[in-house]
């Protein structure tokens, strides 16, 4: 007997989602144009998480029934889930116009609005929307998120607990998790990461299934609470935005490396890998033949870390191993609390040849070299870069002469860096990080953002002082002007959110220079 929609729709009400697909094609192999299968079989899909497919079943159901308000919005939702947010705010506009507003259509326009970067406008329809429809869940979230981005912290965790103390409408226990994430979040940007632990404490204690030792484990080592953070940092491999943890990685036992063969993996970013080749070293004490698998622009600078046999990059065949170990598993494994971190500086050191070739670039100066780097990789940009004018007060002191150590250059600093001429720049001449670090040796003193070259610098033990934002990445730990990573750095921390001003004043302070007068 042939299948009807019928049969599809009851599959999907009960929810056996494979089954709803599987009947939606078959009647769709013999009637190709049967709109309401193709709008079903689109809704299926976003729900099993193929909104790539999802769009081609729904854009075939819209040709072929114009205007219909239901295919648009759902449309407009697979398009959200496939990160094409124009597309999407195309769609859910198309749908309003004719169909009319519902709390679900506008809440959807508020999300494609976020994420295309306007959180003002989000911000204003989701406080509409809320007005007329105050238990709309998905509105209330996302109008917290759009605070959130806006800047309005308190506002936005006002949004997030009462979504998670509204006992009479109680969020099913994903978005309960994730809205416990985004309190914690804005609780951390707030500088209270004491009451974003106990937020996530509190909530496992209320549910033992709860799930979030991803943020939990930030947390823990933003505070120093390094053993229970490091086993929790293990949870990273499960997260979405990371990579899977690569085939046949564990987590090692030091005591079990003498005679073997290590392979130690680099994961994140280059910061993370230089920070974290120090345990090297440890692995090298115990007996192990320790060799690191990192990007091609690490090789050169990471062969000199002692302990190393060899170093290999993305196009080398890896060497057979006893063990492979992620870089980043490593203070798990060697149980690092504060009082045990591996300080021990330099443990990376630059070529005397390229140290050579820069001194004879840069040619004699009786001033004081800096090494400046305002901006990082773009991944970071978010959380740590500032503009390079914000360094202006610096770069403009007569006794001081300013190198540039970054190798990229975003493009409205280096717009700003024409107009004044105040650092030189050696992006040009940056090929990898024993470059970079070769020019690291040559300054006297370097200043910079969170970057690789914070790392590198407190790798090779050269005097570096650090920026840092309001609300710092976990490894700068919290109200401390020192590092225990890094003997030779010094930390300078925002008062507030954005406010780079003051820091920039507190470094020339720093180096016994007053403001320059009329800046």
């Amino acid at each position: 007997m042939a299948l009807s929609i019928d049969t599809a729709a009851r599959h999907f009400q009960s929810g056996d989602l494979p089954e709803a697909a599987e009947a939606c094609l078959t009647l769709l192999q013999d009637a190709p144009d049967h709109v309401d299968a193709l709008h079903l079989l689109g809704v299926v899909l976003v729900r099993l998480d193929k909104p790539a497919d999802a769009v081609g079943f729904l854009t075939q159901a819209i040709r072929l029934r114009p205007g219909d308000p239901g295919i648009l919005t759902n449309l407009g939702v697979a398009w959200v889930d496939l990160g094409l947010y124009a597309e999407a705010l195309s769609a859910l506009l198309a749908a309003i116009q004719s169909g009319g507003t519902t709390a679900d259509r506008l809440g959807m326009v508020g999300i494609a609005l976020l994420r295309l970067h306007r959180p003002a406008d989000a911000e204003d329809l989701l406080r509409q929307v809320v007005a007329q429809a105050p238990n709309h869940q998905p509105s209330r979230y996302t109008l917290g998120q759009a605070r959130a981005e806006m800047g309005l912290l308190a506002q936005a965790a006002d949004c997030f607990r009462a979504l998670l103390d509204d006992a009479d409408h109680p969020l099913d226990p994903s978005r309960r998790t994730d809205t416990v994430a985004e309190l914690g979040n804005v609780l951390l940007r707030l500088g209270q990461p004491e009451g974003a632990l106990a937020l996530i404490v509190d909530e496992r204690r209320r549910n033992p299934d709860f799930m979030l030792d991803w943020n939990e484990s930030l947390v823990l080592l933003l505070l120093g609470h390094y053993p229970e953070g490091w086993a929790r940092y293990e949870a990273r491999w499960n997260e979405t935005l990371h990579d899977p943890m690569p085939r046949g990685a564990a987590v090692l036992d030091p005591a079990r490396v003498a005679g073997r063969d290590v392979l130690v993996l680099g994961e994140q970013g280059r910061g993370d890998i230089i920070q974290f080749a120090r345990y090297a070293a440890l692995l090298a004490e115990r007996g192990a033949r320790v060799t690191l698998s990192v990007p091609d622009d690490l090789t050169a600078l990471l062969r000199t870390v002692p302990g190393v046999s060899q170093v290999v990059g993305p196009l080398d065949t890896e060497p057979e191993a006893d063990f492979v170990t992620p870089v980043m598993s490593l203070p798990l494994a060697f149980g690092t609390a504060l009082s045990t971190i591996p300080a021990a500086v330099p443990y990376v050191s630059a070529s005397e040849v390229r140290v050579a070739a820069w001194r004879e670039r840069l040619g004699v100066s009786g001033l004081r070299r800096i090494g400046v780097v305002w901006a990082g990789s773009a991944s970071s940009h978010a959380r740590s870069a500032m503009p390079v004018g914000v360094l202006e007060p610096l770069l403009r002191r007569s006794e001081l002469e300013c190198h540039g150590l970054s190798k990229s250059i975003r493009g409205d600093d280096r717009a700003w860096l024409a107009r004044n001429p105040l650092i030189r720049l050696h992006d040009a001449e940056l090929g990898d990080f024993a470059d970079t670090a070769a020019l690291v040796a040559c300054m006297d003193l370097v200043v910079t953002i969170d970057t690789s070259v914070a790392h590198l610098a407190g790798a090779m033990g050269r005097p570096v002082w650090i920026l840092l934002p309001f609300n710092p990445d976990f490894r700068w730990l919290t109200k401390r002007s020192s590092t225990p990573w890094y003997p030779t750095a010094r930390l300078f921390r925002q008062k507030q959110a954005g406010d780079w001003d003051s820091v920039v004043s507190e470094v020339l302070s720093a180096l016994a220079l007053p403001p320059p007068a009329g800046l």
